[in-house]
C-alpha cells in the first residue's frame, strides 16, 4: 500500500491533535532500523469489557495485515477477516451494532523507521457510537428507574465511555515492536454528583522471540468508582496466516 507524503503528514497532523487529550505516555526510541514481515500477518485483538455482576461483553475481530516499507516510515495495511461478539441477550442491539462496525477508517498505520507508531486512522465511528449509546439508554429507560435516577445514569455513561473509549483508542506506541519493558499508570477521573475515583492502566508486550515484532500484547484498563470497579481487558496477537 503505497502512501503519498501528503498522506503521511495529514495522517501526523491528526494524530497531533488527537495527542492533546491522550492519556497514554509517549516513549523514547533506539535509532535502529526494525526487520518487517515479508508475508501478510494475521491480527488479532480481543476486548473483554466487565459489565453489571458476572456478566462480560467480548469482541474479537481479526485482519489481514501487510506491512510495507516506504523509507521513512513503515506502512501497515489492514482488512478485517473476521468479527465476533459475544454479550449477554439483554445487550443484544449494542452486540449487533459492534459486530457490524466498520473498522477501515483505523487504517493504515504508520510506524517510525524503529517501529514506533507514528501515525493512525480512527478507529471509532461516531455515528456508531451514539446509536450505541442510543440504545444503552434505552435499556437503561426500560429498567423503570426513576427519572432523575434516569438522567444521571445517562451522564454517567456518556462521561465513563468517553474517558475509557479515548484510553482503548489510543494504540501503545510500540504495538507492532514491543520494548519488553512492561507500563503502569494510574489517572484520576470525575463524575456526575460529586463521584470521585480513577482508571488504573498496565501494558506488557511479548516480541516474537526470532523476530522482534509483536507476539502478543495485553491492556488492562480498571475502572473505580466508589466501591465499585470494572475491568477491561484488551490482547493482541500477531501471527503467520
Amino acid at each position: 500500500m503505497a502512501l503519498s507524503r501528503r498522506a503521511v503528514i495529514r495522517s501526523g497532523v491528526i494524530l497531533g491533535c488527537a495527542g492533546a487529550v491522550a492519556l497514554w505516555p509517549r516513549r523514547g526510541v533506539a535509532m535502529a532500523r526494525v526487520p518487517i514481515p515479508e508475508r501478510p500477518m494475521r491480527l488479532l485483538r480481543r476486548l473483554e469489557r466487565s459489565l453489571i455482576g458476572t456478566e462480560r461483553l467480548i469482541v474479537t475481530r481479526e485482519w489481514r495485515v501487510e506491512f510495507r516499507d516506504e523509507g521513512d516510515v513503515i506502512a501497515i495495511g489492514g482488512v478485517q477477516i473476521d468479527a465476533q461478539v459475544a454479550a449477554p441477550e439483554s445487550l443484544a442491539p449494542l452486540a449487533a451494532i459492534e459486530q457490524s462496525r466498520s473498522t477501515a477508517d483505523m487504517w493504515p498505520i504508520m510506524l517510525s523507521s524503529e517501529g514506533m507508531i507514528v501515525a493512525a486512522g480512527a478507529d471509532t465511528i461516531q455515528a456508531d457510537l451514539a446509536a450505541a449509546l442510543r440504545e444503552a439508554e434505552k435499556i437503561i429507560a426500560e429498567r423503570g428507574a426513576a427519572a432523575a435516577q434516569q438522567a444521571a445514569h445517562r451522564q454517567f455513561l456518556r462521561e465513563l465511555e468517553r474517558a475509557r473509549t479515548t484510553l482503548l483508542d489510543r494504540l501503545p506506541d510500540d504495538l507492532f515492536f514491543p520494548s519488553g519493558k512492561p507500563m503502569r499508570m494510574v489517572r484520576p477521573i470525575e463524575l456526575p454528583g460529586g463521584l470521585t475515583g480513577e482508571f488504573e492502566v498496565s501494558y506488557d508486550a511479548i516480541p516474537a522471540i526470532e523476530h522482534g515484532w509483536l507476539s502478543r500484547a495485553e491492556r488492562r484498563i480498571t475502572t473505580r468508582i466508589g466501591q465499585s470497579e470494572q475491568l477491561a481487558i484488551e490482547q493482541w496477537e500477531l501471527s503467520e496466516l
